[in-house]
């Protein structure tokens, strides 16, 4: 049941909704495959290495099982994607060469393969401790949450050691302690780790693994090929059908196991790996940052930095180009008032011309039953209910899983929509923190708005 639990030195960087209001959660996820383990790192010193076995999780649901092959994938770039992403990577290197009277947690963290995914299954768990003496015998255990527990003693030295543990979407949640004990001392670490809310991409050694999708739900794989200046192409992508347990599997034909992969779902969004920028062409940009800061609009690329115009937060500006440089994306863009210029990709935020616009509806559609629409694409709204939390779904129906809960008062920007689903209308939602999803609009017998536009 338990995965493979590896020392090593360094930490690789790899390549997130019910009623609006109201208790329902989001159902009991099925089993599926863990994601790949992350390539050993090099670094120098190196400790000696750890590994703790146990045996594998498989597959107890039979998912799907497709093939993206160079021979049915389609060369042609969609309207709605960029032909090119910006991807990078890092990583964190902990120091156990200074003094310590005893042994230490040094560096404790988790890495998942998407980022924003709080802790939970199917992420790598990382714990660094120093303050060994060389050659000691240190016991290493992982205590489950289910009273369980897997151990193994190995040599430990001055550099520490430096382990990561993934556990399988198969696993059970809860609390997970590791535990080092030598005749230097005990130290302990625990990571509250729970399941996953909404859909999840993961990667392992043969393929792709697509899970906690829209059952049936229709999504592209998109292969991007690796280029120099940490830019990639799109060479290929191919369309498929999530079963119906919301899960798929897809091998990679030879050849393209070292490409960046992104999956676009006409209900579950974009899912792409840690490092890789969104592929969804944006249809305009907003300018970030609180009221009252300015974002500078440049009148070329490569840009004059002497020469710009600055435009105000929350400024709307249509795209009409796009260069990707050592800098990164800059946008080229027009204003209300017909002003063009170039900004900088971290300096706004994108409004896509959204895949999940196109699915359900997209534009204006008022839907029987529910009050009329306030709100609109690329616009500010703000929850509005009296007392109770938004919940944020991961499709637009009552019955898809709860991505997250928002307090009332809090702001977003509306990126898709609307569809009219269970009598109301339903939008697709970005929050401040990067969480997307979808909100019915309104309303019950308490609040006629759940959500209003923002003044």
């Amino acid at each position: 049941m338990k995965t493979n639990l590896i020392v090593f030195l360094i930490l690789a960087v790899v390549a997130t909704i019910t009623a609006c209001v109201g208790g329902d959660r989001s159902p009991d996820n099925g089993d599926a495959i863990v994601a790949s383990t992350p390539s050993q790192p090099m670094s120098t010193p190196q400790p000696t290495l750890t590994k703790i076995s146990a045996s594998s999780t498989t597959i107890t649901s039979s998912p799907k099982m497709v093939t993206f092959s160079l021979s049915s994938a389609q060369r042609t770039t969609p309207e709605d994607v960029l032909q090119e992403v910006d991807y990078g990577g890092g990583g964190a290197m902990v120091d156990c060469t200074g003094s310590f009277e005893h042994p230490v947690v040094e560096y404790a963290s988790w890495s998942c393969s998407e980022l924003g995914v709080e802790s939970e299954l199917g992420c790598t768990y990382y714990v660094y401790s120093c303050g060994w003496e060389h050659d000691e015998s240190v016991r290493t255990t992982i205590e489950f949450p289910d009273d369980s527990s897997v151990s193994e003693t190995q040599l430990y030295d001055e550099y520490g050691g430096y382990f990561y543990y993934k556990p399988s979407l198969n696993d059970p949640p809860g609390l997970y302690t590791f535990i080092f004990e030598g005749e230097s001392g005990k130290v302990q670490h625990s990571f509250e780790i729970g399941k996953p809310t909404g859909s999840r991409l993961y990667r392992d050694e043969d393929g792709l693994i697509l899970y906690n999708f829209e059952p049936g739900e229709r999504v592209r794989v998109f292969a991007y090929k690796r280029g120099e200046a940490e830019v990639a192409l799109l060479e290929a992508w191919q369309e498929f059908q999530i079963d119906s347990s919301g899960q798929l599997i897809v091998q990679l034909q030879t050849g393209f196991e070292g490409y960046i992969y992104i999956v676009l779902g006409d209900v579950s969004g974009e899912h792409k790996f840690r490092g890789v920028g969104s592929i969804l062409k944006p249809l305009y940009l907003l300018v970030e940052g609180f009221a009252g800061d300015l974002c500078e609009l440049y009148a070329s690329y490569p840009p004059d930095y002497d020469s710009s115009t600055q435009v105000a937060s929350g400024t709307r500006m249509e795209v009409i180009g796009t260069e990707i440089g050592t800098s990164g994306r800059w946008w080229h863009v027009r204003l209300s008032d017909g002003m063009v210029g170039w900004v900088p990709d971290w300096h706004v935020e994108r409004i896509p011309v959204s895949s999940s616009a196109s699915a359900h509806g997209g534009g204006s559609q008022e839907c029987p039953g529910a009050p009329p629409q306030q709100i609109s694409i690329g616009g500010r709204a703000w929850v509005c209910t009296a007392y109770d939390r938004l919940v944020v779904h991961s499709a637009p129906r009552r019955s898809s899983s709860e991505v997250t809960r928002l307090e009332p008062s809090t702001y977003v920007t509306v990126v898709g929509g609307p569809t009219c689903t269970d009598g109301w209308s339903w939008w697709e939602i970005r929050t401040d923190s990067g969480s997307v999803g979808w909100v019915a609009e309104g309303g019950d017998n308490v609040d006629q708005y759940f959500i209003c536009p923002a003044e």
